[in-house]
Protein backbone atom coordinates (compact mmCIF):
# COMPACT_ATOMS: atom_id res chain seq x y z
CA UNK A 1 0.00 0.00 0.00
CA UNK A 2 1.50 3.34 -0.98
CA UNK A 3 1.86 5.98 1.68
CA UNK A 4 -0.62 8.76 1.17
CA UNK A 5 -3.60 6.47 0.61
CA UNK A 6 -4.13 5.14 4.11
CA UNK A 7 -5.63 8.34 5.48
CA UNK A 8 -7.25 9.57 2.27
CA UNK A 9 -10.70 10.00 3.77
CA UNK A 10 -9.33 11.81 6.82
CA UNK A 11 -7.32 14.19 4.64
CA UNK A 12 -10.17 14.88 2.25
CA UNK A 13 -12.78 15.44 4.91
CA UNK A 14 -16.49 15.12 4.27
CA UNK A 15 -19.40 17.45 4.74
CA UNK A 16 -20.26 17.73 8.40
CA UNK A 17 -23.93 16.96 7.94
CA UNK A 18 -26.28 14.68 9.79
CA UNK A 19 -29.85 13.74 8.93
CA UNK A 20 -31.05 15.39 12.16
CA UNK A 21 -29.68 18.74 11.01
CA UNK A 22 -30.18 18.43 7.27
CA UNK A 23 -31.56 21.53 5.60
CA UNK A 24 -33.40 19.48 3.00
CA UNK A 25 -33.57 16.27 1.02
CA UNK A 26 -30.30 16.97 -0.78
CA UNK A 27 -28.40 17.56 2.45
CA UNK A 28 -29.98 14.47 3.98
CA UNK A 29 -28.79 12.37 1.04
CA UNK A 30 -25.27 13.81 1.33
CA UNK A 31 -25.29 13.04 5.04
CA UNK A 32 -26.41 9.49 4.32
CA UNK A 33 -23.72 8.75 1.73
CA UNK A 34 -21.02 10.46 3.80
CA UNK A 35 -21.93 8.37 6.83
CA UNK A 36 -21.97 5.19 4.77
CA UNK A 37 -18.60 6.05 3.24
CA UNK A 38 -17.07 6.61 6.69
CA UNK A 39 -18.50 3.24 7.77
CA UNK A 40 -16.96 1.44 4.78
CA UNK A 41 -20.30 0.62 3.15
CA UNK A 42 -19.00 1.35 -0.33
CA UNK A 43 -21.60 -0.52 -2.38
CA UNK A 44 -24.34 1.32 -0.49
CA UNK A 45 -22.64 4.64 -1.24
CA UNK A 46 -22.52 3.87 -4.97
CA UNK A 47 -26.19 2.85 -5.00
CA UNK A 48 -27.53 5.87 -3.08
CA UNK A 49 -25.31 8.38 -4.88
CA UNK A 50 -26.26 6.93 -8.27
CA UNK A 51 -29.93 7.24 -7.36
CA UNK A 52 -29.48 10.89 -6.42
CA UNK A 53 -27.52 11.63 -9.59
CA UNK A 54 -30.33 10.11 -11.68
CA UNK A 55 -32.83 12.68 -10.38
CA UNK A 56 -33.31 15.40 -13.03
CA UNK A 57 -33.79 18.20 -10.50
CA UNK A 58 -30.60 17.55 -8.49
CA UNK A 59 -28.78 20.86 -8.05
CA UNK A 60 -25.32 21.25 -9.56
CA UNK A 61 -23.57 21.62 -6.18
CA UNK A 62 -25.24 18.50 -4.82
CA UNK A 63 -24.45 16.65 -8.04
CA UNK A 64 -20.77 17.57 -7.75
CA UNK A 65 -20.62 16.42 -4.14
CA UNK A 66 -22.38 13.14 -4.89
CA UNK A 67 -19.91 12.48 -7.69
CA UNK A 68 -16.98 13.03 -5.32
CA UNK A 69 -18.40 10.68 -2.68
CA UNK A 70 -19.29 8.03 -5.26
CA UNK A 71 -15.81 8.35 -6.71
CA UNK A 72 -14.25 7.80 -3.28
CA UNK A 73 -16.39 4.68 -2.78
CA UNK A 74 -15.42 3.32 -6.20
CA UNK A 75 -11.79 4.11 -5.44
CA UNK A 76 -12.05 2.11 -2.21
CA UNK A 77 -13.60 -0.76 -4.19
CA UNK A 78 -10.64 -0.72 -6.58
CA UNK A 79 -12.56 0.45 -9.66
CA UNK A 80 -10.25 3.37 -10.35
CA UNK A 81 -11.36 3.92 -13.95
CA UNK A 82 -14.92 4.56 -12.78
CA UNK A 83 -13.67 6.67 -9.88
CA UNK A 84 -11.57 8.70 -12.30
CA UNK A 85 -14.66 9.40 -14.42
CA UNK A 86 -16.62 10.56 -11.35
CA UNK A 87 -13.90 12.93 -10.17
CA UNK A 88 -13.43 14.35 -13.67
CA UNK A 89 -17.17 14.93 -14.04
CA UNK A 90 -17.35 16.63 -10.63
CA UNK A 91 -14.53 18.98 -11.63
CA UNK A 92 -16.51 20.07 -14.67
CA UNK A 93 -19.22 21.52 -12.40
CA UNK A 94 -18.53 25.21 -11.83
CA UNK A 95 -20.62 25.30 -8.65
CA UNK A 96 -18.00 23.40 -6.62
CA UNK A 97 -16.22 25.73 -4.13
CA UNK A 98 -12.39 25.85 -4.32
CA UNK A 99 -11.85 23.64 -1.25
CA UNK A 100 -14.08 20.95 -2.69
CA UNK A 101 -12.39 21.21 -6.07
CA UNK A 102 -9.15 20.59 -4.22
CA UNK A 103 -10.66 17.44 -2.68
CA UNK A 104 -11.75 16.19 -6.10
CA UNK A 105 -8.36 16.96 -7.64
CA UNK A 106 -6.50 15.17 -4.87
CA UNK A 107 -8.78 12.13 -5.08
CA UNK A 108 -8.40 12.03 -8.86
CA UNK A 109 -4.63 12.25 -8.42
CA UNK A 110 -4.74 9.16 -6.20
CA UNK A 111 -6.70 7.25 -8.85
CA UNK A 112 -4.29 8.35 -11.58
CA UNK A 113 -1.41 7.30 -9.34
CA UNK A 114 -3.04 3.87 -8.87
CA UNK A 115 -3.34 3.54 -12.65
CA UNK A 116 0.38 4.40 -12.97
CA UNK A 117 -0.39 7.62 -14.83
CA UNK A 118 2.29 9.37 -12.83
CA UNK A 119 2.71 12.58 -14.79
CA UNK A 120 -1.04 13.20 -14.77
CA UNK A 121 -1.17 12.46 -11.04
CA UNK A 122 1.61 14.96 -10.37
CA UNK A 123 -0.37 17.52 -12.35
CA UNK A 124 -3.45 17.04 -10.17
CA UNK A 125 -1.43 17.23 -6.96
CA UNK A 126 0.12 20.44 -8.27
CA UNK A 127 -3.35 21.82 -9.03
CA UNK A 128 -4.35 21.09 -5.41
CA UNK A 129 -1.37 23.13 -4.21
CA UNK A 130 -2.51 26.12 -6.27
CA UNK A 131 -5.86 26.01 -4.45
CA UNK A 132 -4.49 25.05 -1.03
CA UNK A 133 -0.87 26.22 -0.79
CA UNK A 134 1.43 23.98 1.28
CA UNK A 135 -1.23 21.26 1.63
CA UNK A 136 0.92 18.47 3.16
CA UNK A 137 -1.06 15.59 1.65
CA UNK A 138 -0.61 16.94 -1.88
CA UNK A 139 3.09 17.69 -1.29
CA UNK A 140 3.67 14.18 0.04
CA UNK A 141 1.88 12.42 -2.80
CA UNK A 142 3.54 14.55 -5.47
CA UNK A 143 6.89 13.74 -3.85
CA UNK A 144 6.02 10.03 -4.07
CA UNK A 145 5.35 10.43 -7.79
CA UNK A 146 8.56 12.39 -8.37
CA UNK A 147 10.55 9.73 -6.50
CA UNK A 148 9.10 6.97 -8.64
CA UNK A 149 9.86 9.01 -11.76
CA UNK A 150 13.49 9.36 -10.62
CA UNK A 151 13.18 13.12 -10.03
CA UNK A 152 14.83 12.91 -6.62
CA UNK A 153 15.62 16.62 -6.22
CA UNK A 154 11.98 17.51 -6.80
CA UNK A 155 10.89 14.73 -4.43
CA UNK A 156 13.26 15.97 -1.71
CA UNK A 157 11.88 19.48 -2.04
CA UNK A 158 8.27 18.31 -1.67
CA UNK A 159 8.93 15.87 1.19
CA UNK A 160 10.72 18.58 3.17
CA UNK A 161 7.94 21.06 2.44
CA UNK A 162 5.43 18.46 3.71
CA UNK A 163 7.17 18.52 7.11
CA UNK A 164 5.13 21.51 8.15
CA UNK A 165 3.00 22.15 11.26
CA UNK A 166 -0.22 21.54 9.32
CA UNK A 167 0.72 17.89 8.66
CA UNK A 168 -0.80 15.40 11.14
CA UNK A 169 0.94 12.48 9.35
CA UNK A 170 4.64 13.30 9.41
CA UNK A 171 5.52 9.61 9.13
CA UNK A 172 4.88 9.72 5.37
CA UNK A 173 7.38 12.42 4.33
CA UNK A 174 9.94 11.02 6.78
CA UNK A 175 9.50 7.60 5.20
CA UNK A 176 9.87 9.10 1.72
CA UNK A 177 13.08 10.87 2.75
CA UNK A 178 14.34 7.52 4.05
CA UNK A 179 13.58 5.92 0.71
CA UNK A 180 15.59 8.58 -1.08
CA UNK A 181 18.48 8.20 1.38
CA UNK A 182 18.50 4.45 0.71
CA UNK A 183 18.46 5.04 -3.05
CA UNK A 184 21.48 7.30 -2.64
CA UNK A 185 23.36 4.71 -0.55
CA UNK A 186 23.04 6.64 2.73
CA UNK A 187 22.03 3.82 5.07
CA UNK A 188 22.58 5.78 8.28
CA UNK A 189 20.55 8.70 6.96
CA UNK A 190 17.78 6.29 5.97
CA UNK A 191 17.73 4.76 9.47
CA UNK A 192 17.47 8.23 10.98
CA UNK A 193 14.48 9.14 8.82
CA UNK A 194 12.73 5.81 9.48
CA UNK A 195 13.19 6.26 13.23
CA UNK A 196 11.66 9.72 12.93
CA UNK A 197 8.73 8.18 11.06
CA UNK A 198 8.26 5.72 13.92
CA UNK A 199 8.48 8.50 16.50
CA UNK A 200 5.73 10.36 14.61
CA UNK A 201 3.54 7.23 14.32
CA UNK A 202 4.48 4.34 16.62
CA UNK A 203 3.65 1.11 14.79
CA UNK A 204 4.19 2.49 11.25
CA UNK A 205 4.79 -0.82 9.50
CA UNK A 206 6.61 0.44 6.42
CA UNK A 207 9.33 2.17 8.46
CA UNK A 208 9.63 -0.79 10.80
CA UNK A 209 10.07 -3.14 7.84
CA UNK A 210 12.87 -1.01 6.40
CA UNK A 211 14.65 -0.75 9.75
CA UNK A 212 14.53 -4.51 10.11
CA UNK A 213 15.98 -4.89 6.63
CA UNK A 214 18.74 -2.35 7.25
CA UNK A 215 19.60 -3.80 10.66
CA UNK A 216 19.95 -2.00 13.95
CA UNK A 217 22.24 1.06 13.84
CA UNK A 218 25.55 1.09 15.69
CA UNK A 219 25.56 2.89 19.07
CA UNK A 220 26.39 6.54 18.51
CA UNK A 221 25.56 6.46 14.80
CA UNK A 222 23.29 8.90 13.02
CA UNK A 223 20.43 6.42 13.27
CA UNK A 224 20.12 6.96 17.05
CA UNK A 225 18.79 10.08 18.75
CA UNK A 226 21.53 12.43 19.91
CA UNK A 227 21.91 12.73 23.70
CA UNK A 228 21.65 16.52 23.91
CA UNK A 229 20.19 16.69 27.40
CA UNK A 230 17.01 18.27 25.98
CA UNK A 231 14.60 16.25 23.90
CA UNK A 232 11.88 18.02 21.94
CA UNK A 233 8.84 15.80 21.69
CA UNK A 234 6.22 16.21 19.01
CA UNK A 235 2.62 16.09 20.22
CA UNK A 236 1.03 12.67 19.72
CA UNK A 237 -2.14 11.90 17.85
CA UNK A 238 -5.35 11.14 19.67
CA UNK A 239 -6.42 7.52 19.72
CA UNK A 240 -9.31 5.68 21.25
CA UNK A 241 -8.53 4.14 24.60
CA UNK A 242 -6.89 0.76 24.25
CA UNK A 243 -5.95 1.09 20.58
CA UNK A 244 -2.17 1.47 21.02
CA UNK A 245 -0.11 -1.60 20.31
CA UNK A 246 3.64 -2.18 20.58
CA UNK A 247 5.59 -1.97 17.35
CA UNK A 248 6.29 -5.70 17.34
CA UNK A 249 4.28 -8.50 18.87
CA UNK A 250 6.57 -11.26 20.01
CA UNK A 251 4.05 -13.94 19.10
CA UNK A 252 3.58 -12.81 15.50
CA UNK A 253 5.88 -12.30 12.55
CA UNK A 254 3.95 -9.31 11.19
CA UNK A 255 4.14 -6.03 13.15
CA UNK A 256 0.81 -4.70 14.30
CA UNK A 257 -0.13 -1.23 13.14
CA UNK A 258 -2.45 1.20 14.85
CA UNK A 259 -3.80 3.96 12.62
CA UNK A 260 -3.37 7.40 14.17
CA UNK A 261 -6.46 9.50 14.77
CA UNK A 262 -6.89 13.25 14.53
CA UNK A 263 -3.84 15.27 15.62
CA UNK A 264 -3.73 17.07 18.96
CA UNK A 265 -3.53 20.85 18.65
CA UNK A 266 -0.55 21.46 20.92
CA UNK A 267 2.95 22.85 20.58
CA UNK A 268 6.08 20.72 20.87
CA UNK A 269 7.20 20.19 24.48
CA UNK A 270 10.81 20.57 25.59
CA UNK A 271 11.70 17.96 28.22
CA UNK A 272 14.68 18.67 30.48
CA UNK A 273 16.05 15.13 30.57
CA UNK A 274 18.39 13.06 28.40
CA UNK A 275 16.10 10.03 28.81
CA UNK A 276 18.75 7.51 27.86
CA UNK A 277 17.16 4.12 28.54
CA UNK A 278 19.07 1.54 30.54
CA UNK A 279 19.89 -1.49 28.37
CA UNK A 280 20.04 -4.86 30.09
CA UNK A 281 20.54 -8.34 28.62
CA UNK A 282 17.74 -10.18 30.37
CA UNK A 283 17.26 -9.60 34.12
CA UNK A 284 18.62 -11.42 37.14
CA UNK A 285 16.25 -13.87 38.77
CA UNK A 286 16.45 -12.01 42.08
CA UNK A 287 15.35 -8.71 40.49
CA UNK A 288 11.68 -8.77 41.51
CA UNK A 289 11.07 -5.03 41.71
CA UNK A 290 7.58 -3.99 40.65
CA UNK A 291 7.96 -3.26 36.94
CA UNK A 292 5.56 -2.87 34.04
CA UNK A 293 6.11 -3.58 30.36
CA UNK A 294 4.94 -1.00 27.82
CA UNK A 295 5.86 -2.68 24.55
CA UNK A 296 8.31 -4.85 22.64
CA UNK A 297 10.40 -3.88 19.60
CA UNK A 298 12.92 -5.48 17.27
CA UNK A 299 15.77 -3.02 17.93
CA UNK A 300 17.07 -0.76 20.65
CA UNK A 301 16.59 2.32 18.48
CA UNK A 302 12.90 1.52 17.98
CA UNK A 303 12.42 0.92 21.70
CA UNK A 304 14.00 4.31 22.43
CA UNK A 305 11.68 6.01 19.96
CA UNK A 306 8.79 4.12 21.54
CA UNK A 307 9.64 5.50 24.99
CA UNK A 308 9.67 9.08 23.71
CA UNK A 309 6.30 8.67 22.01
CA UNK A 310 4.74 6.90 24.99
CA UNK A 311 6.05 9.50 27.43
CA UNK A 312 4.13 12.23 25.63
CA UNK A 313 0.97 10.15 25.23
CA UNK A 314 0.97 9.26 28.95
CA UNK A 315 0.32 12.96 29.71
CA UNK A 316 2.69 13.27 32.67
CA UNK A 317 2.38 9.76 34.08
CA UNK A 318 5.85 8.71 32.86
CA UNK A 319 7.60 12.06 33.30
CA UNK A 320 9.53 11.20 36.50
CA UNK A 321 10.20 7.57 35.61
CA UNK A 322 13.25 5.97 34.00
CA UNK A 323 12.95 3.51 31.09
CA UNK A 324 14.65 0.14 31.03
CA UNK A 325 15.07 -1.80 27.79
CA UNK A 326 15.39 -5.54 28.34
CA UNK A 327 16.98 -7.52 25.53
CA UNK A 328 15.70 -11.10 25.31
CA UNK A 329 16.34 -13.95 22.90
CA UNK A 330 13.30 -16.03 21.96
CA UNK A 331 14.18 -19.43 20.44
CA UNK A 332 13.34 -19.47 16.76
CA UNK A 333 12.28 -15.82 16.81
CA UNK A 334 15.45 -13.86 17.55
CA UNK A 335 16.06 -10.82 19.74
CA UNK A 336 13.36 -8.55 21.15
CA UNK A 337 13.73 -5.33 23.12
CA UNK A 338 11.14 -5.00 25.87
CA UNK A 339 10.43 -1.52 27.19
CA UNK A 340 9.84 -1.46 30.94
CA UNK A 341 9.72 0.97 33.83
CA UNK A 342 9.25 0.84 37.61
CA UNK A 343 5.97 2.53 38.57
CA UNK A 344 5.65 4.67 41.72
CA UNK A 345 2.80 2.54 43.06
CA UNK A 346 1.14 -0.81 42.39
CA UNK A 347 1.88 -2.18 38.91
CA UNK A 348 -1.76 -3.18 38.51
CA UNK A 349 -3.02 0.29 39.45
CA UNK A 350 -0.40 1.97 37.24
CA UNK A 351 -1.33 -0.19 34.24
CA UNK A 352 -5.01 0.52 34.79
CA UNK A 353 -4.32 4.27 34.59
CA UNK A 354 -2.17 3.89 31.47
CA UNK A 355 -4.83 1.74 29.80
CA UNK A 356 -7.41 4.49 30.41
CA UNK A 357 -5.08 6.80 28.47
CA UNK A 358 -4.95 4.45 25.49
CA UNK A 359 -1.60 2.75 26.17
CA UNK A 360 -0.75 -0.93 26.57
CA UNK A 361 0.70 -2.00 29.89
CA UNK A 362 1.30 -5.26 31.74
CA UNK A 363 2.94 -6.20 35.03
CA UNK A 364 6.37 -7.83 34.59
CA UNK A 365 8.27 -10.39 36.66
CA UNK A 366 5.38 -11.26 38.88
CA UNK A 367 5.06 -7.73 40.24
CA UNK A 368 1.73 -6.99 41.98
Amino acid sequence: MRSGRVFLLAWLGLWALSPAHAAGAADAMLAEVSSALAAGKYEEVVAVASSGLAEPDTADLTRGRLLIVRGLARQALGTNDEALADFTQSLSIAALPPQERARALFARGVSLDSLNRLTDAAGDYGAVLKLVPDAPYALNNRANVYRRLGRLDDALRDYKAALNPANPNLQYPYFGLGQIAEAQGDREGARSYYNRALAAAPGFALALERLQTLGAPVEGSAGLPADTGIIVLKPPQQQRAGTFRPLVKEEADTPSVTAPRAPMAAAAVAVQSPLRPTIVDGMAAHDRAAMVQLGSWRSEAEARAGWLALRVRARGLLDKLSPTIVRVEIPGRGAFYRLRTAPPDSAAQFCATLTQRGLDCMAAYGAP
